[in-house]
Protein backbone atom coordinates (compact mmCIF):
# COMPACT_ATOMS: atom_id res chain seq x y z
CA UNK A 1 0.00 0.00 0.00
CA UNK A 2 3.04 1.86 0.73
CA UNK A 3 4.79 1.51 -2.32
CA UNK A 4 1.57 2.12 -4.58
CA UNK A 5 1.24 5.92 -3.12
CA UNK A 6 5.01 6.36 -4.89
CA UNK A 7 3.88 5.26 -8.24
CA UNK A 8 1.85 7.87 -9.67
CA UNK A 9 4.36 9.97 -8.49
CA UNK A 10 7.07 8.39 -10.18
CA UNK A 11 5.15 8.07 -13.37
CA UNK A 12 4.59 11.92 -13.37
CA UNK A 13 8.41 12.41 -12.88
CA UNK A 14 9.12 10.38 -15.98
CA UNK A 15 6.46 11.77 -18.11
CA UNK A 16 8.15 15.20 -16.81
CA UNK A 17 11.73 13.82 -18.42
CA UNK A 18 9.97 12.30 -21.14
CA UNK A 19 8.83 15.90 -22.75
CA UNK A 20 11.61 17.11 -21.69
CA UNK A 21 13.40 15.42 -23.72
CA UNK A 22 10.83 15.77 -26.54
CA UNK A 23 11.34 19.44 -25.88
CA UNK A 24 15.13 19.29 -25.81
CA UNK A 25 15.46 17.89 -29.40
CA UNK A 26 12.57 20.53 -30.52
CA UNK A 27 15.26 23.36 -29.03
CA UNK A 28 18.62 21.37 -30.22
CA UNK A 29 17.14 20.94 -33.73
CA UNK A 30 16.29 24.61 -34.07
CA UNK A 31 20.09 25.41 -33.26
CA UNK A 32 21.28 23.53 -36.20
CA UNK A 33 18.77 24.36 -38.27
CA UNK A 34 20.38 27.85 -38.06
CA UNK A 35 24.11 26.35 -37.92
CA UNK A 36 24.12 27.41 -34.45
CA UNK A 37 26.33 25.11 -32.08
CA UNK A 38 24.30 24.23 -29.01
CA UNK A 39 27.02 24.92 -26.56
CA UNK A 40 27.93 22.70 -23.41
CA UNK A 41 26.40 25.40 -20.61
CA UNK A 42 23.20 25.36 -22.24
CA UNK A 43 22.98 21.60 -22.19
CA UNK A 44 24.43 21.32 -18.46
CA UNK A 45 21.34 24.03 -17.24
CA UNK A 46 18.62 22.24 -19.53
CA UNK A 47 19.45 18.71 -17.69
CA UNK A 48 19.79 20.53 -14.22
CA UNK A 49 16.61 22.10 -14.84
CA UNK A 50 14.10 18.80 -15.80
CA UNK A 51 16.20 17.00 -12.96
CA UNK A 52 14.96 19.45 -10.35
CA UNK A 53 11.67 19.72 -12.25
CA UNK A 54 11.17 15.94 -12.30
CA UNK A 55 12.22 15.78 -8.84
CA UNK A 56 9.72 18.53 -7.31
CA UNK A 57 6.88 16.99 -9.65
CA UNK A 58 8.05 13.33 -7.32
CA UNK A 59 7.72 15.55 -3.88
CA UNK A 60 4.98 17.36 -4.09
CA UNK A 61 2.42 14.20 -5.55
CA UNK A 62 4.05 11.84 -3.00
CA UNK A 63 3.78 11.21 1.09
CA UNK A 64 7.13 12.66 1.19
CA UNK A 65 5.62 16.54 0.95
CA UNK A 66 4.84 16.11 4.47
CA UNK A 67 8.31 15.08 5.41
CA UNK A 68 10.11 17.85 3.76
CA UNK A 69 9.91 21.31 4.96
CA UNK A 70 8.57 24.13 2.85
CA UNK A 71 11.20 26.33 3.01
CA UNK A 72 13.56 23.27 1.30
CA UNK A 73 10.86 23.10 -1.52
CA UNK A 74 10.91 26.90 -2.27
CA UNK A 75 14.69 26.86 -2.20
CA UNK A 76 14.69 23.65 -4.67
CA UNK A 77 11.68 25.75 -6.52
CA UNK A 78 13.81 28.60 -6.73
CA UNK A 79 17.19 26.41 -8.12
CA UNK A 80 14.58 25.41 -10.66
CA UNK A 81 13.17 28.36 -11.80
CA UNK A 82 16.44 30.48 -11.49
CA UNK A 83 18.43 27.68 -14.10
CA UNK A 84 15.61 27.62 -16.52
CA UNK A 85 15.28 31.72 -16.65
CA UNK A 86 18.93 31.61 -17.54
CA UNK A 87 18.47 29.10 -20.29
CA UNK A 88 15.74 30.35 -21.75
CA UNK A 89 17.46 34.16 -21.81
CA UNK A 90 20.25 32.33 -23.36
CA UNK A 91 18.52 30.81 -25.92
CA UNK A 92 16.58 33.89 -26.35
CA UNK A 93 20.08 35.86 -27.09
CA UNK A 94 20.74 33.49 -29.47
CA UNK A 95 17.83 33.86 -31.62
CA UNK A 96 17.30 37.67 -31.15
CA UNK A 97 20.66 38.60 -31.61
CA UNK A 98 22.97 36.35 -33.53
CA UNK A 99 20.33 35.11 -35.65
CA UNK A 100 18.19 38.13 -36.17
CA UNK A 101 20.06 41.24 -35.79
CA UNK A 102 23.33 39.85 -36.73
CA UNK A 103 22.15 37.22 -39.88
CA UNK A 104 19.48 38.75 -40.86
CA UNK A 105 18.94 42.45 -40.35
CA UNK A 106 23.35 42.78 -40.48
CA UNK A 107 23.29 44.97 -37.55
CA UNK A 108 26.35 45.00 -35.31
CA UNK A 109 25.89 44.20 -31.85
CA UNK A 110 28.48 45.49 -29.13
CA UNK A 111 29.34 42.61 -26.96
CA UNK A 112 29.66 44.36 -24.03
CA UNK A 113 26.40 45.88 -24.37
CA UNK A 114 24.89 42.71 -24.95
CA UNK A 115 26.44 40.92 -22.01
CA UNK A 116 25.00 43.63 -19.91
CA UNK A 117 21.80 43.94 -21.13
CA UNK A 118 21.64 39.55 -20.64
CA UNK A 119 22.84 40.46 -17.33
CA UNK A 120 20.04 42.59 -16.77
CA UNK A 121 17.61 40.37 -17.53
CA UNK A 122 18.34 37.77 -15.44
CA UNK A 123 18.93 40.17 -12.30
CA UNK A 124 15.57 40.96 -12.96
CA UNK A 125 14.35 37.60 -13.25
CA UNK A 126 15.83 36.55 -10.25
CA UNK A 127 14.73 39.64 -8.19
CA UNK A 128 11.27 38.38 -9.16
CA UNK A 129 12.03 35.16 -7.81
CA UNK A 130 13.53 36.05 -4.87
CA UNK A 131 10.29 38.15 -4.00
CA UNK A 132 8.01 35.87 -4.77
CA UNK A 133 9.22 32.50 -3.91
CA UNK A 134 11.78 33.21 -0.78
CA UNK A 135 9.87 36.48 0.28
CA UNK A 136 13.26 38.17 0.64
CA UNK A 137 12.73 42.40 1.20
CA UNK A 138 14.43 43.83 -1.89
CA UNK A 139 14.06 46.97 0.27
CA UNK A 140 16.28 45.93 2.93
CA UNK A 141 19.37 44.93 0.43
CA UNK A 142 19.19 48.24 -1.49
CA UNK A 143 19.12 50.33 2.21
CA UNK A 144 22.86 51.01 2.35
CA UNK A 145 23.63 54.13 3.82
CA UNK A 146 24.39 57.16 1.52
CA UNK A 147 27.83 58.15 2.44
CA UNK A 148 29.01 54.23 1.68
CA UNK A 149 27.02 54.19 -1.65
CA UNK A 150 28.92 57.72 -2.00
CA UNK A 151 32.12 56.39 -1.19
CA UNK A 152 31.39 53.40 -3.96
CA UNK A 153 30.15 55.06 -6.39
CA UNK A 154 33.65 57.82 -6.01
CA UNK A 155 35.70 54.62 -6.43
CA UNK A 156 34.18 52.98 -9.24
CA UNK A 157 33.96 56.70 -11.39
CA UNK A 158 36.58 55.35 -13.56
CA UNK A 159 35.35 51.98 -14.01
CA UNK A 160 31.71 53.82 -14.99
CA UNK A 161 33.51 55.74 -17.21
CA UNK A 162 34.89 53.11 -19.42
CA UNK A 163 31.72 51.06 -19.28
CA UNK A 164 29.38 54.07 -20.58
CA UNK A 165 33.16 54.69 -23.15
CA UNK A 166 32.61 51.26 -24.06
CA UNK A 167 28.58 51.52 -25.43
CA UNK A 168 29.34 54.88 -26.92
CA UNK A 169 32.23 53.00 -28.84
CA UNK A 170 30.27 50.20 -29.79
CA UNK A 171 27.97 52.32 -31.90
CA UNK A 172 30.67 53.32 -34.35
CA UNK A 173 33.58 50.85 -34.37
CA UNK A 174 33.34 46.84 -34.11
CA UNK A 175 36.22 44.35 -34.51
CA UNK A 176 37.39 44.09 -37.85
CA UNK A 177 37.79 47.90 -38.25
CA UNK A 178 40.97 49.71 -39.44
CA UNK A 179 41.53 53.07 -37.11
CA UNK A 180 44.26 55.19 -36.49
CA UNK A 181 44.33 56.54 -32.84
CA UNK A 182 47.59 57.43 -30.58
CA UNK A 183 49.83 57.64 -33.09
CA UNK A 184 49.27 53.92 -34.76
CA UNK A 185 47.13 52.40 -37.33
CA UNK A 186 45.74 48.68 -36.61
CA UNK A 187 42.49 46.21 -37.26
CA UNK A 188 40.27 46.35 -34.19
CA UNK A 189 40.99 42.48 -33.11
CA UNK A 190 39.16 42.49 -29.54
CA UNK A 191 36.94 45.34 -27.55
CA UNK A 192 35.19 45.04 -24.20
CA UNK A 193 33.60 47.62 -22.00
CA UNK A 194 37.35 48.78 -20.86
CA UNK A 195 39.47 48.68 -23.77
CA UNK A 196 40.40 47.88 -27.34
CA UNK A 197 42.43 46.05 -29.06
CA UNK A 198 44.22 46.90 -32.28
CA UNK A 199 47.03 44.51 -34.00
CA UNK A 200 49.38 46.98 -36.18
CA UNK A 201 50.79 46.07 -39.65
CA UNK A 202 53.72 45.23 -37.44
CA UNK A 203 51.61 42.45 -35.84
CA UNK A 204 52.13 44.60 -32.33
CA UNK A 205 49.47 44.54 -30.26
CA UNK A 206 47.76 47.55 -28.72
CA UNK A 207 45.26 48.11 -25.94
CA UNK A 208 43.70 51.09 -25.62
CA UNK A 209 41.61 52.42 -22.81
CA UNK A 210 38.11 52.99 -24.24
CA UNK A 211 37.79 56.10 -22.16
CA UNK A 212 41.03 57.44 -23.84
CA UNK A 213 39.89 56.44 -27.82
CA UNK A 214 37.19 58.64 -26.85
CA UNK A 215 38.65 61.05 -24.93
CA UNK A 216 41.13 61.73 -28.56
CA UNK A 217 40.71 61.94 -32.07
CA UNK A 218 40.62 58.72 -34.07
CA UNK A 219 40.57 57.95 -37.84
CA UNK A 220 38.22 54.98 -38.83
CA UNK A 221 39.63 54.38 -42.17
CA UNK A 222 36.72 51.33 -43.19
CA UNK A 223 33.78 53.96 -42.64
CA UNK A 224 32.09 53.55 -46.19
CA UNK A 225 34.31 50.51 -47.53
CA UNK A 226 36.73 52.61 -49.50
CA UNK A 227 40.22 54.11 -48.30
CA UNK A 228 41.68 56.97 -50.31
CA UNK A 229 45.47 56.82 -50.70
CA UNK A 230 47.48 59.82 -51.61
CA UNK A 231 51.50 59.23 -53.29
CA UNK A 232 53.30 62.29 -53.43
CA UNK A 233 56.24 62.49 -55.90
CA UNK A 234 58.67 65.54 -57.77
CA UNK A 235 59.70 65.55 -60.70
CA UNK A 236 62.25 68.28 -63.04
CA UNK A 237 60.25 70.85 -64.54
CA UNK A 238 61.92 69.86 -68.20
CA UNK A 239 58.69 67.25 -68.22
CA UNK A 240 55.91 68.49 -69.38
CA UNK A 241 52.82 68.04 -66.20
CA UNK A 242 50.74 66.55 -68.71
CA UNK A 243 53.27 63.60 -69.42
CA UNK A 244 53.68 63.18 -65.73
CA UNK A 245 50.06 63.00 -65.27
CA UNK A 246 49.72 60.69 -67.97
CA UNK A 247 52.28 58.77 -66.76
CA UNK A 248 51.18 58.19 -63.56
CA UNK A 249 47.61 57.51 -63.95
CA UNK A 250 48.68 54.77 -66.53
CA UNK A 251 50.77 52.75 -63.91
CA UNK A 252 47.41 52.34 -61.77
CA UNK A 253 45.64 49.47 -64.05
CA UNK A 254 45.49 46.45 -63.58
CA UNK A 255 46.63 46.92 -60.05
CA UNK A 256 44.37 44.27 -57.37
CA UNK A 257 42.98 46.13 -55.13
CA UNK A 258 42.78 50.05 -56.95
CA UNK A 259 39.14 50.71 -57.81
CA UNK A 260 38.25 51.79 -60.86
CA UNK A 261 35.79 53.97 -59.19
CA UNK A 262 36.41 56.08 -57.74
CA UNK A 263 39.22 56.73 -60.62
CA UNK A 264 42.81 57.75 -59.61
CA UNK A 265 43.57 60.63 -60.25
CA UNK A 266 46.63 63.25 -60.56
CA UNK A 267 47.27 66.91 -59.34
CA UNK A 268 49.84 69.60 -59.08
CA UNK A 269 50.18 70.16 -55.67
CA UNK A 270 53.09 72.96 -56.12
CA UNK A 271 56.18 73.78 -57.69
CA UNK A 272 59.26 73.76 -55.57
CA UNK A 273 62.62 74.95 -55.85
CA UNK A 274 64.34 71.81 -57.43
CA UNK A 275 60.40 70.40 -58.65
CA UNK A 276 57.71 70.49 -59.47
CA UNK A 277 55.33 68.06 -56.65
CA UNK A 278 52.47 66.25 -58.04
CA UNK A 279 49.21 64.19 -55.74
CA UNK A 280 48.56 60.43 -56.92
CA UNK A 281 45.44 59.64 -55.43
CA UNK A 282 43.51 56.55 -55.65
CA UNK A 283 40.84 54.08 -53.62
CA UNK A 284 41.13 50.84 -52.92
CA UNK A 285 39.09 48.75 -50.71
CA UNK A 286 40.86 46.56 -48.17
CA UNK A 287 42.91 49.08 -45.69
CA UNK A 288 44.96 45.64 -44.98
CA UNK A 289 46.73 45.58 -48.67
CA UNK A 290 47.63 49.22 -48.24
CA UNK A 291 51.50 48.81 -47.88
CA UNK A 292 51.35 45.99 -50.51
CA UNK A 293 49.61 48.31 -52.80
CA UNK A 294 52.03 51.52 -51.81
CA UNK A 295 54.93 49.17 -52.56
CA UNK A 296 53.34 48.04 -56.23
CA UNK A 297 52.79 52.15 -57.12
CA UNK A 298 56.37 53.04 -55.85
CA UNK A 299 57.95 50.01 -58.18
CA UNK A 300 56.21 51.05 -61.33
CA UNK A 301 56.62 54.69 -60.68
CA UNK A 302 60.48 54.21 -60.76
CA UNK A 303 60.12 51.49 -63.79
CA UNK A 304 57.82 53.98 -65.78
CA UNK A 305 59.73 56.96 -65.07
CA UNK A 306 62.91 55.48 -66.51
CA UNK A 307 60.85 54.61 -69.22
CA UNK A 308 59.51 57.58 -70.04
CA UNK A 309 62.76 59.48 -69.26
CA UNK A 310 61.19 61.78 -66.09
CA UNK A 311 63.89 62.85 -63.28
CA UNK A 312 63.04 63.33 -59.90
CA UNK A 313 65.38 66.14 -59.06
CA UNK A 314 67.85 66.79 -56.86
CA UNK A 315 67.56 67.19 -53.53
CA UNK A 316 64.30 65.37 -53.09
CA UNK A 317 65.95 61.81 -54.59
CA UNK A 318 68.13 61.53 -57.73
CA UNK A 319 67.02 58.20 -58.99
CA UNK A 320 67.62 58.38 -62.93
CA UNK A 321 68.91 60.38 -65.81
CA UNK A 322 68.33 60.93 -69.22
CA UNK A 323 71.15 58.47 -70.21
CA UNK A 324 69.96 55.83 -68.29
CA UNK A 325 66.16 56.51 -69.07
CA UNK A 326 67.28 55.96 -73.25
CA UNK A 327 70.50 54.00 -72.86
CA UNK A 328 71.21 52.61 -76.10
CA UNK A 329 71.47 48.52 -75.56
CA UNK A 330 75.15 47.14 -76.35
CA UNK A 331 75.62 45.75 -79.54
CA UNK A 332 77.18 42.66 -77.62
CA UNK A 333 74.19 40.29 -76.96
CA UNK A 334 71.60 41.93 -79.14
CA UNK A 335 72.90 41.36 -82.30
CA UNK A 336 72.25 37.27 -82.42
CA UNK A 337 68.99 37.78 -80.93
CA UNK A 338 67.26 40.90 -83.15
CA UNK A 339 68.68 38.73 -86.14
CA UNK A 340 66.52 36.05 -85.74
CA UNK A 341 63.61 38.64 -85.21
CA UNK A 342 61.80 37.88 -89.01
CA UNK A 343 61.04 41.19 -89.76
CA UNK A 344 64.80 41.59 -89.56
CA UNK A 345 65.96 38.77 -91.79
CA UNK A 346 66.95 40.17 -95.48
CA UNK A 347 68.13 43.33 -94.43
CA UNK A 348 72.13 44.56 -95.09
CA UNK A 349 74.46 43.91 -92.39
CA UNK A 350 75.06 48.03 -92.88
CA UNK A 351 71.24 48.24 -92.42
CA UNK A 352 71.24 46.02 -88.88
CA UNK A 353 74.49 48.19 -87.76
CA UNK A 354 72.48 51.08 -87.75
CA UNK A 355 69.04 49.78 -86.57
CA UNK A 356 71.09 47.93 -83.41
CA UNK A 357 72.72 51.45 -82.70
CA UNK A 358 68.78 52.94 -82.06
CA UNK A 359 67.13 50.30 -80.30
CA UNK A 360 66.68 51.20 -76.31
CA UNK A 361 65.95 49.05 -73.81
CA UNK A 362 62.66 49.37 -71.52
CA UNK A 363 61.18 47.42 -68.91
CA UNK A 364 57.38 46.94 -67.75
CA UNK A 365 55.89 44.95 -64.66
CA UNK A 366 53.23 42.82 -64.33
CA UNK A 367 50.33 43.90 -65.14
CA UNK A 368 51.45 47.37 -66.69
CA UNK A 369 49.51 48.19 -70.46
CA UNK A 370 52.66 48.14 -72.99
CA UNK A 371 50.38 49.61 -76.09
CA UNK A 372 46.39 49.74 -76.05
CA UNK A 373 44.07 49.35 -78.50
CA UNK A 374 43.00 52.15 -80.99
CA UNK A 375 45.89 54.42 -79.45
CA UNK A 376 48.25 55.40 -82.18
CA UNK A 377 51.17 53.26 -82.29
CA UNK A 378 54.88 55.12 -81.86
CA UNK A 379 56.96 52.02 -81.28
CA UNK A 380 57.93 48.31 -82.36
CA UNK A 381 58.46 46.10 -79.61
CA UNK A 382 60.84 43.38 -79.64
CA UNK A 383 59.80 41.02 -76.59
CA UNK A 384 63.22 39.76 -75.36
CA UNK A 385 62.84 38.46 -71.67
CA UNK A 386 59.66 37.92 -69.75
CA UNK A 387 56.10 37.16 -71.28
CA UNK A 388 52.54 39.32 -72.31
CA UNK A 389 49.05 38.96 -73.58
CA UNK A 390 47.26 40.37 -76.05
CA UNK A 391 43.69 41.09 -75.56
CA UNK A 392 41.12 42.44 -78.19
CA UNK A 393 37.96 44.77 -77.28
CA UNK A 394 35.11 43.96 -79.27
CA UNK A 395 31.41 44.09 -78.96
CA UNK A 396 31.18 41.79 -76.06
CA UNK A 397 33.90 43.35 -73.56
CA UNK A 398 37.88 42.48 -73.40
CA UNK A 399 39.11 38.83 -73.92
CA UNK A 400 42.35 37.87 -74.39
CA UNK A 401 43.69 36.00 -77.21
CA UNK A 402 46.65 35.26 -77.47
CA UNK A 403 49.96 34.90 -75.21
CA UNK A 404 53.41 36.07 -76.77
CA UNK A 405 57.19 34.94 -75.58
CA UNK A 406 60.90 36.06 -76.22
CA UNK A 407 61.16 36.69 -79.71
CA UNK A 408 57.72 37.40 -80.70
CA UNK A 409 57.35 40.85 -81.69
CA UNK A 410 54.30 43.42 -82.13
CA UNK A 411 53.67 46.96 -83.12
CA UNK A 412 54.61 46.98 -86.47
CA UNK A 413 51.85 47.90 -88.87
CA UNK A 414 50.68 50.46 -86.26
CA UNK A 415 54.52 51.98 -87.07
CA UNK A 416 54.74 51.39 -90.25
CA UNK A 417 51.42 52.23 -91.71
CA UNK A 418 50.33 54.85 -88.75
CA UNK A 419 47.05 53.14 -88.49
CA UNK A 420 45.61 53.06 -84.46
CA UNK A 421 47.20 49.66 -82.69
CA UNK A 422 44.87 47.10 -83.24
CA UNK A 423 45.28 45.35 -79.63
CA UNK A 424 45.54 45.89 -76.30
CA UNK A 425 49.30 44.27 -74.75
CA UNK A 426 49.54 43.94 -70.92
CA UNK A 427 52.76 42.23 -69.24
CA UNK A 428 51.92 38.58 -67.60
CA UNK A 429 55.37 39.40 -65.55
CA UNK A 430 58.05 41.33 -65.49
CA UNK A 431 59.35 41.98 -69.28
CA UNK A 432 62.17 43.20 -70.68
CA UNK A 433 61.03 44.84 -74.68
CA UNK A 434 63.91 46.32 -77.17
CA UNK A 435 62.05 49.20 -78.59
CA UNK A 436 62.34 50.65 -81.92
CA UNK A 437 60.93 54.41 -81.77
CA UNK A 438 58.88 55.71 -84.96
CA UNK A 439 61.26 58.77 -85.66
CA UNK A 440 64.36 55.75 -85.46
CA UNK A 441 62.59 53.80 -88.04
CA UNK A 442 61.57 56.94 -90.34
CA UNK A 443 65.04 57.75 -90.84
CA UNK A 444 66.24 54.07 -91.29
CA UNK A 445 63.70 53.47 -93.91
CA UNK A 446 64.39 57.13 -95.39
CA UNK A 447 68.36 56.37 -95.90
CA UNK A 448 67.12 52.57 -97.37
CA UNK A 449 63.89 52.73 -99.35
CA UNK A 450 64.63 49.11 -100.30
CA UNK A 451 63.46 48.37 -96.75
CA UNK A 452 59.75 49.27 -97.54
CA UNK A 453 59.85 46.52 -99.72
CA UNK A 454 61.36 44.70 -97.39
CA UNK A 455 59.07 44.73 -94.30
CA UNK A 456 55.80 44.60 -96.62
CA UNK A 457 57.01 40.77 -97.34
CA UNK A 458 57.84 40.62 -93.66
CA UNK A 459 54.38 41.36 -92.97
CA UNK A 460 52.32 39.96 -95.62
CA UNK A 461 54.38 36.61 -94.25
CA UNK A 462 53.24 37.14 -90.98
CA UNK A 463 49.60 37.77 -92.13
CA UNK A 464 49.67 34.57 -94.13
CA UNK A 465 50.84 32.45 -91.03
CA UNK A 466 47.93 34.19 -88.91
CA UNK A 467 45.44 33.42 -91.09
CA UNK A 468 46.76 29.70 -91.27
CA UNK A 469 46.61 29.54 -87.48
CA UNK A 470 43.24 30.75 -87.20
CA UNK A 471 42.12 27.77 -90.27
CA UNK A 472 41.57 30.49 -92.94
CA UNK A 473 42.76 30.26 -96.22
CA UNK A 474 45.41 31.85 -97.76
CA UNK A 475 45.09 35.20 -100.50
CA UNK A 476 45.49 33.73 -104.25
CA UNK A 477 49.12 35.29 -105.13
CA UNK A 478 47.64 37.57 -106.94
CA UNK A 479 45.92 38.91 -104.30
CA UNK A 480 49.22 39.15 -102.08
CA UNK A 481 51.09 40.93 -105.06
CA UNK A 482 48.97 43.84 -104.76
CA UNK A 483 48.25 43.78 -100.94
CA UNK A 484 52.00 43.94 -100.85
CA UNK A 485 52.53 46.36 -103.16
CA UNK A 486 49.81 48.71 -101.36
CA UNK A 487 51.13 48.00 -98.35
CA UNK A 488 54.30 48.83 -99.65
CA UNK A 489 53.16 52.50 -100.96
CA UNK A 490 51.22 52.98 -97.86
CA UNK A 491 54.65 52.46 -95.79
CA UNK A 492 56.26 54.72 -98.24
CA UNK A 493 53.45 57.68 -98.10
CA UNK A 494 53.38 57.31 -94.47
CA UNK A 495 56.74 57.65 -93.79
CA UNK A 496 57.25 60.60 -96.91
CA UNK A 497 59.97 58.51 -99.20
CA UNK A 498 59.78 58.68 -103.03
Amino acid sequence: MIMANYIAPSVLAFAVLFFSAIIYVAIVYLFLRREFKFPKRLKVSYFIAVFLLAFLSFLINSPLENIISEKLLNYVLFAMLAISGYFAIEVLDVFAVDYYLINVRKTYVFPPLRKVIFLVLYVLVLIVLLGTILKINLLALVAIPTVLTAGIAFALQDTIKKFLAGIVLGRVLKEGDWIGCSGSDGKIIAMNWARITVRTFDGDHIIIPTNNVVANEIYKYTGEGIHRCVVPIGTSYRVPPLKVKETLFGITRNIDGILSDPSPKVFVVSFGDFAITYNLTFWISDFSKKIEILDEINTRIWYAFRREDIEIPYPIRTIINASLATEKTSLNGMKGFLEKVPIFSGLTENLMEDIFERVKTKTYLKGEVVIKQTTPGESFFILARGSVKVYLEGEYGVKPVASLGPGDYFGEMSLLTGEPCSATIIADEKSVFYIIEKDDFKEIIQKNPSMAEILARNLISKKQELMEMMGKKSEPQKGIEMFRESLKDKIKRFFMIG
